[in-house]
């Protein structure tokens, strides 16, 4: 586990994922899961991820 104390929640998170959690949306939205805690109610969090199988298995999508 890692963990990053922050001395307040933001108004903007920005949350990079890399390989191999970046390989579809499925995987990526780990980055949104952990990055939500640092923002605040109403904030902006911008997922930066290549996504490059697209969003993930159908069941994913038929979820979303």
């Amino acid at each position: 586990m890692f963990v990053a104390n922050i001395p307040e929640k933001a108004d903007i998170v920005v949350s990079v994922v890399k390989f191999p959690s970046d390989i579809d949306l499925y995987q990526a939205q780990k980055g949104i899961d952990n990055a939500k805690y640092a923002l605040k109610d109403g904030g902006i969090l911008i997922l930066v991820a290549k996504c490059r199988m697209g969003v993930g298995d159908e069941s994913f999508v038929n979820l979303l």
